[in-house]
């Protein structure tokens, strides 16, 4: 659904495999990424958070602050 551009769609989606396993840190990148095109700003940087928090030495790190920072700079 998110390469639909489905981004209200998926969120749910994101969540329920979040309910499975709330240390899937694609699943947050990905809820975090929906959350923002659907508008919800202030629910994306605790999600970005948590993946770094959680996997603090990714190879993806960078694109979780990027994240962060896209949600500051449309604030």
């Amino acid at each position: 659904m998110r390469a639909r551009n489905l981004w209200d769609e998926a969120v749910p989606e994101y969540e329920t495999a979040l309910a499975l396993n709330r240390n899937l840190v694609g699943a947050l990148n990905g809820l975090g990424w929906c959350k923002l095109f659907a508008g919800l700003l202030d629910e994306v940087i605790p999600l970005a958070k948590q993946a770094i928090r959680l996997s603090p030495r990714d190879p993806h790190i960078g694109s979780w602050y990027y994240l962060i920072g896209t949600v500051h700079l449309l604030q």
